[in-house]
Formats: C-alpha cells, sequence, structure tokens
C-alpha cells in the first residue's frame, strides 16, 4: 500500500520538512472529497482554510452525535476530553 501524499504539494506524511526542527508532514482529511492535506497547504489560501475549518466542525459535531462528547488523542489512546485529561497530557508533552 503507497503511503499517503497531501492532495496539493505530494509530500508523504512523515516526509521531514524541516529536520533542524523536527517538523514533519502530518496529513488530515480536509481536502477535497475528504483527500489527505497537510497543515501548509491546508493554510496557503482562506478558501482552503475554511473549507479544512467547516470539515473539522462536521467531525466535532458527528463525535458529539455518535460519542457523546469530544474525544483528546494521548499518549494512552484516545480518552474523553476534559480539561483534566488536557492538562495532564500537557504535563507529559
Amino acid at each position: 500500500m503507497a503511503e499517503p501524499t497531501c492532495h496539493y504539494c505530494g509530500d508523504a506524511e512523515n516526509f521531514p520538512r524541516d529536520p533542524a526542527k523536527g517538523r514533519q508532514v502530518e496529513l488530515r482529511p480536509y481536502g477535497p472529497g475528504g483527500a489527505q492535506v497537510c497543515f501548509e497547504c491546508m493554510m496557503a489560501t482562506p478558501d482552503r482554510e475554511r473549507e479544512a475549518q467547516r470539515k473539522f466542525g462536521v467531525q466535532l459535531e458527528s463525535n458529539e452525535v455518535v460519542g457523546g462528547g469530544a474525544t483528546l488523542l494521548t499518549s494512552d489512546g484516545p480518552v474523553p476530553f476534559s480539561k483534566e485529561a488536557l492538562e495532564a497530557e500537557q504535563n507529559i508533552s
């Protein structure tokens, strides 16, 4: 199976964009039709940014309907979102 790439720039996920800063490409499904896009391409134009915000909002709303609340991805895996869970994860990082 081919590694996922950004719909716009074609960079593969985990491609080192700026090795000196440890930055790598991290893809999200906010492109056209749910296509994977990197942060830089997602924020490159106001239209892309608005579309990403809209799609993220849809995901949050879906999570609320299905799961009864937001989920926080922690080093221990996904947990129901709470202020305490977020603070605990931030103290780990």
